[in-house]
């Protein structure tokens, strides 16, 4: 499920590269609450997502996905991981 999940946001995020807009006056304080986090099974990699959605359009709209190296992952980020693996 994980995987498919992974290929899923993988195929997303390719999908939608070309029309990805930066800002310089981004406020990520209110994404902190949406993070989700995973871990790979395989891997142990593990990942943060986040979705966005405003509700004014459609082009607001957008997945972030990102790697956390193992050295970040703190003991809050692992609580909030289902049957968390130290690798």
């Amino acid at each position: 499920m994980k995987k498919l999940l992974f290929v899923i946001m993988a195929v997303v995020v390719l999908m939608t590269a070309c029309h990805v807009r930066g800002s310089k006056d981004v406020k990520t304080e209110r994404f902190e609450n949406n993070v989700a986090y995973f871990q790979d099974q395989n891997t142990g990699a593990v990942f943060a997502i986040v979705a966005i959605k405003k509700p004014t359009g459609t082009m607001e709209e957008g997945i972030g996905m990102a790697y956390i190296p193992k050295a970040e992952v703190t003991p809050e980020i692992k609580k909030q991981i289902k049957n968390y693996k130290e690798w």
